[in-house]
C-alpha cells in the first residue's frame, strides 16, 4: 500500500541525486555529450524529484533509449532495477548500461 504519493515528493538536500550521479558517470566514461540527456522532458521532471521518482523516470528514459538500439539490449534493460540500494543501482548502471550506451553511440 502506498503511504505517500512519490509523484509529489521533492528531493531533499541530503537525498541522493541520481541524475547528477549518472551524468558524472557519463562524464567519467567520456560520453561525447554527457549532459545532453538532462534536456529530455522525462529527465527534466526527474531533476527535482525525490530518489524513488528519479529512478522511475530515469529507468523509463533509458529503457526507451536502449529499446531503440539495433542490437538486443534485454540484459541491459533488466539491469535498470526499480528497487533496492541506490549505490548498487549506480554500480549496475556503470558496469552494464554505460558500455551499451557507448557501444551504440547513444546521443541525446
Amino acid at each position: 500500500m502506498l503511504t505517500n504519493n512519490v509523484f509529489t515528493e521533492v528531493r531533499q538536500p541530503d537525498d541522493i541525486d541520481l541524475v547528477k550521479n549518472i551524468t558524472d558517470i557519463l562524464i567519467a566514461n567520456n560520453h561525447p555529450n554527457p549532459t545532453g540527456w538532462i534536456h529530455n522532458p522525462i529527465i527534466q521532471e526527474a531533476v527535482s524529484a525525490a530518489p524513488k521518482l528519479q529512478r522511475f523516470l530515469i529507468n523509463r528514459f533509458w529503457r526507451m533509449k536502449l529499446g531503440m538500439c539495433a542490437d538486443n539490449t534485454t540484459r541491459e534493460r533488466f539491469c535498470l532495477v526499480d528497487t533496492g540500494d541506490y549505490l548498487e543501482y549506480l554500480k549496475l548502471f556503470k558496469v552494464a548500461i554505460v558500455p551499451c550506451i557507448l557501444r551504440n553511440q547513444l546521443l541525446f
